[in-house]
């Protein structure tokens, strides 16, 4: 159902909602683009043998807890320690993991990785058992090259 104005946008409402339509120039709005989905994604090696695609393939199938570790080391560069983490998610206000859970959460991830995870590559997330260290490739925490991201993904508009 299509109604115009006073002020002449159009606004588009449907029978079960009576707010306007998010998307386009429609109610008045700048027009936004969609996000990249994983059909965006590019199959092309990323370093180690993985690709955009393989990797968002992966990291979807995680479980939350694990997701959220693995964004958690991330932020910390690609690099963190078991103490560090167990100390983090404990009190942690969106996704808490007990202390006893942790080591199954990061266990998760490499078995996720062997079922779906592409033939050959680099361990995900790679673990120095003396140190108890975790760590993941610096190519799959920086993401592909400037060049390859700005050719594929246009810019976001900015936030108001």
């Amino acid at each position: 159902m299509a109604a115009r104005s006073s002020a002449g946008s159009l606004s588009v409402t449907s029978s079960q909602s009576s707010t306007p339509e998010r998307y386009g120039r429609l109610a008045g709005t700048t027009s936004r683009r969609p996000r990249p989905g994983p059909q965006d994604l590019d199959d092309e090696d990323i370093g180690n043998g993985w690709s955009e695609q393989a990797l968002f393939q992966v990291i979807a199938s995680l479980i939350p807890g694990a997701r959220t570790v693995l964004h958690r080391i991330t932020d910390l560069g690609g690099t963190a320690s078991f103490d560090e983490l167990q100390q983090y998610f404990t009190d942690h206000p969106t996704t808490p993991i007990t202390k006893t859970k942790i080591g199954g959460t990061l266990t998760s991830i490499p078995a996720v990785q062997r079922c779906i995870g592409p033939a050959g590559s680099a361990r995900l997330l790679q673990r120095d058992e003396r140190a108890r260290i975790y760590h993941i490739d610096p190519a799959l925490v920086e993401g592909p090259p400037a060049g390859l991201r700005d050719r594929r993904c246009p810019p976001r508009p900015a936030a108001r």
